[in-house]
């Protein structure tokens, strides 16, 4: 019978100090995984275009079509266990270690084997908890196109591979996404270059948004409405129109994009979620953020400022809890 070989993207992921986990409360985090994997992991490996090989009591091995679509699927699984374990104590979080690997496969029924398995097991040890390691072939593919940073960790030596591996690891946040965003640099043009970067700057608000919304809604304390008012539905968000912190024409130019295009990347990315219309700005600056949230009867409220601090610019963003008018976290 002929061997049966493709060239895919190998995926392996483990759950980082999973014997601990399992010893400190084991049907609690048998279950907490269970929901994950339903809730998260099978639904963006499916986004993604990727199968899921097999599966242990800690890991999972992947295959997807491409490096990109493998690469995407890891960075947005990570970037939202992040966003789940924000208030999670330390000792109690479920992370995960993620490796990949573009090689050539045998395919054996409906596993994998292979050589470029091997690899990606021995990436996914020399990762982080909460991080990516890739191998160089998947570096090649990837680096110009989605907006990740890299770390080249160099050519490491693993178990049972003759020859070393060269390692990058993915600075998660880092990227267009991410360092960019938060800290961009200014020098050349001036404020008015980083009109274009509008895009870098939704991308790290929208995030540091998901993170606290997502803290709140999993692990937050639940408190009552204030006294008269009809009860908001619990995963309601408003984003009300971020303001620049000086007259710059540039700086108002990105604080005017930011709260509608927030508004309508969480209404897209949020499951569950309901957000309200992002309003008009007239009228609204003399008015409290939280009596127009009351006004929408939405359960919390999402407010930023966009500033000049020498020579970058830093997007603030606030979660605040609509019936306390308590701010809950800051980004």
């Amino acid at each position: 019978m002929p061997v049966i070989r493709k060239l895919v993207a190998v995926v392996m992921a483990d759950v980082v100090s999973y014997s601990r986990l399992m010893e400190r409360d084991e049907g609690g985090t048998h279950q907490r995984l269970r929901a994950l994997h339903d809730e998260l992991i099978a639904p963006k490996i499916a986004e993604h275009g990727g199968r899921t090989v097999k599966t242990s009591g800690d890991g999972m091995l992947l295959e997807f079509p491409s490096a990109t679509s493998a690469l995407r699927c890891a960075v947005e699984l990570q970037r939202q266990m992040g966003a789940r374990n924000l208030y999670v104590a330390p000792d109690a979080r479920i992370e995960f270690r993620i490796g990949i690997n573009l090689g050539d496969i045998i395919v054996e029924g409906s596993d994998i084997i292979g050589d470029g398995v091997n690899v990606a097991a021995r990436l996914e040890s020399l990762a982080e908890p909460g991080g990516i390691s890739v191998a160089s072939a998947v570096w090649e593919q990837v680096h110009e196109d989605l907006g990740v940073e890299f770390i080249d960790a160099g050519q490491q030596h693993v178990k049972n591979i003759s020859k070393p591996v060269r390692v990058f690891r993915v600075a998660l946040g880092k990227g267009v996404s991410g360092r960019k965003s938060i800290e961009a640099s200014v020098g050349g043009g001036g404020v008015a270059r980083l009109v274009d970067r509008r895009a870098a700057f939704i991308g790290v608000t929208l995030l540091a948004a998901i993170a606290m919304a997502a803290a709140v809604w999993h692990w937050g304390p639940r408190r009552e409405a204030v006294s008269g008012a009809v009860a908001a539905p619990p995963r309601s968000i408003i984003v009300l129109p971020f303001t620049a912190a000086t007259n710059d024409p540039s700086l108002e130019s990105i604080a005017a994009s930011l709260g509608g295009d927030l508004t309508r990347s969480l209404a897209n990315s949020v499951r569950d979620a309901t957000v309200a219309a992002h309003p008009a700005r007239h009228g609204s600056d003399t008015v409290d953020p939280v009596v127009i949230a009351r006004q929408a009867n939405v359960r919390y409220l999402v407010t930023g400022d966009v500033r000049a601090v020498g020579d970058e610019v830093a997007v603030n963003v606030r979660l605040t809890d609509v019936p306390s008018a308590k701010e809950l976290g800051s980004e």
